[in-house]
């Protein structure tokens, strides 16, 4: 594959900047690809390749001197296990606040549209989305405390002989909470 990118970093503001990047991706994939990956498929016509503009775009704001807002888009096309490449887009935002000297806190929620190529087409869907607190005990111990949960609407379905129910949908809902201690030295 070739990849040509140029991309701009500054200061729109006092208080905001941009990051973005916008490039030409090409990934060119043959039947031999396709084979060595998945060998049950030898003797294969599929051949899919990818070649289009790919970009992302990220903003931030300092809100206030305590607040910071963050979001963002990215277009991508990454290889796949599955299949020849995934085309991905994102777009996210996050809002982080700091609470006294000691505590953290950080919201982010993000939506992805993920387009896999053949020869196993799907499309998916997924929003995630997490909180996260961090509270400073020392400069070196922080205790950590996040929830996240994630979403996911799949076309592709289980087919697996493995399946206790087949046909059923790759969708999925996950929710999970944590809590830790960091310690740095």
């Amino acid at each position: 594959f070739w990849f040509a990118e140029t991309g701009l970093v500054g200061r729109l503001t006092e208080k905001s900047t941009i990051d973005c990047a916008v490039g030409y991706l090409s990934r060119i994939y043959t039947p031999d690809d396709y084979e060595k990956a998945r060998p049950e498929n030898a003797g294969s016509s599929i051949n899919e390749s990818f070649s289009a503009p790919v970009f992302y775009l990220r903003f931030i704001e300092q809100l206030t001197r305590r607040d910071q807002l963050i979001a963002g888009y990215n277009y991508a096309a990454k290889d796949s296990y599955w299949t020849n490449y995934v085309l991905d887009q994102e777009v996210y935002m996050s809002l982080a606040r700091v609470v006294g000297d000691q505590m953290l806190v950080m919201a982010n929620a993000g939506y992805s549209y993920r387009s896999y190529s053949l020869p196993l087409r799907r499309e998916d869907e997924q929003i995630v989305g997490t909180v996260l607190l961090k509270y400073s005990l020392t400069p070196e111990i922080k205790i950590v405390a996040d929830f996240k949960f994630d979403l996911l609407s799949s076309d592709a379905y289980d087919n697996s002989s493995l399946s206790t129910n087949p046909d059923r949908p790759a969708s999925y809902k996950a929710g999970s909470v944590g809590l830790g201690l960091v310690a740095t030295y």
